[in-house]
């Protein structure tokens, strides 16, 4: 028995409990089901695991939320199939997040640990895990990639509902411990025709005509999230991909180091409560390229500095299916990066002589690093001089003099306290 989730468990080594699960099970595979999905399987005994199995007389996979292949290529020994976690964590990083795509490799270099790797299930979301856009900025480019490799590598792709009506989870990619109810939400609508649907569609279409994967290695050139897949034998059929609209905001800003840009609005994939990051493409420029708003439908937007700080003035206005260059100012940012590891467990704030800094009260630092404090206050006018002082929690003062500065710097320190 075990306590998961705050729930007691059921103790398979009961024979009566036992035996009610299987048979209660068993009812659902003789109505048609070809497979079960167990829950939770590392809190299972594993030979009540082949138990099951054997008695259910289909496939079973298992649930071991675990990225480590030696733990859960064991469980092979006892279910048909199990999720593919391990290949789940990099596989995710690298489409949504232009990790190193070596970690797929090194998941991959150890499929010998399994019985059987192509019964792995595999997945790049689920009821647990946020919803591949929310992690992914709302790219769609990204989701297309992600989806040719998950149904063109070894494995049995599993494809979370939603995903193929491009679903964001509400933008939302939070996962403590797991992910919440926005990414399990009822769906109001469903297209065939949608633009992921129809990518789907002739993934499925091609690797099964063509017999599924050859496992021939090839050099390709491809674009940036571009995916090709390549299959023996003469085209299964012609295909052109449905045009994409394109709607990229430039904005032109230089933030300064240790500062980004993020950009709300008021139709998705954009919110007003927090920012879509743009990606730095140039010292002094940010761009954020997404295709969710229709060809010539008008959004509003705002570019703000670390989600933090709007730009002056009124709102932008966009259109879908077109490139909006905007050149925002934004108020006077002073940047004080403050080099003191104060411990786990324990914050850094600044008091000042100028508002909006007081000596009465601290303003709250961000940690980027073991070592590293970044404090950003807005609205001092630039040239204005400042005094201030660094403190841990608000309560110990850095040790010696007040710092000095100016509005509009950016400068480093190391205090002792």
């Amino acid at each position: 028995m075990c306590d998961l989730g705050g729930l007691d468990d059921l103790d398979q080594s009961n024979p009566t409990v036992s035996q009610f699960l299987i048979d209660t099970y068993k009812d659902w595979v003789d109505v048609g089901f070809d497979g079960i999905r167990v829950d939770a399987a590392k809190h299972i005994a594993k030979p009540w695991l082949a138990t099951f199995e054997q008695a259910m007389g289909v496939p079973t996979f298992g649930e071991a939320f675990v990225g480590d292949v030696d733990f859960v290529s064991d469980y092979q020994n006892y279910e048909w199939g199990m999720l593919d976690f391990p290949l789940f964590f990099p596989a995710r990083e690298a489409f949504a997040a232009d990790a190193d795509m070596n970690a797929i490799g090194a998941i991959f270099a150890q499929d010998s640990k399994y019985d059987n790797a192509n019964r792995l299930e595999t997945f790049l979301d689920n009821h647990d895990r946020a919803r591949f856009l929310a992690r992914a900025g709302d790219n769609f480019q990204r989701l297309r990639s992600a989806m040719t490799f998950l149904l063109t590598a070894r494995g049995i792709p599993v494809i979370y509902y939603g995903t193929e009506q491009a679903d964001d989870g509400n933008f939302n990619p939070w996962e403590d411990p797991i992910a919440n109810k926005d990414n399990r939400k009822d769906m109001t609508s469903f297209s065939e025709t949608s633009t992921i649907y129809t990518h789907i569609k002739r993934l499925t279409t091609v690797t099964v005509a063509s017999g599924g994967i050859t496992g021939k290695q090839i050099t390709v050139s491809l674009g940036e999230h571009e995916a090709k897949v390549y299959a023996p034998g003469t085209p299964v059929s012609t295909y052109t991909p449905p045009a994409r609209t394109i709607t990229k905001i430039r904005v032109h800003y230089n933030t300064g180091v240790d500062h980004n840009i993020a950009i709300r609005g008021d139709s998705s994939p954009f919110r007003g409560d927090r920012g879509r990051s743009a990606r730095n493409v140039a010292s002094d420029v940010w761009e954020y390229e997404f295709e969710r708003i229709p060809s010539g439908q008008s959004f509003q937007f705002k570019p703000l500095i670390d989600d933090t700080y709007h730009s002056t003035g009124s709102n932008y206005t966009g259109v879908g299916g077109t490139t909006i260059d905007v050149y925002p100012t934004f108020p006077t940012l002073t940047t004080i990066r403050v080099h003191k590891d104060v411990g786990y467990g324990n914050s850094l704030t600044l008091r000042g002589s100028v508002a909006p800094l007081s000596w009465t009260t601290g303003q709250a630092c961000a940690n980027k690093g073991a070592a590293l404090w970044i404090c950003t206050v807005a609205g001092i006018s630039s040239g204005t001089s400042v005094q201030y002082k660094p403190l841990i929690n608000d309560t110990t003062w850095s040790q010696g003099s007040n710092y000095t500065t100016t509005g509009g710097s950016t400068v480093d320190i190391t205090p002792t306290f």
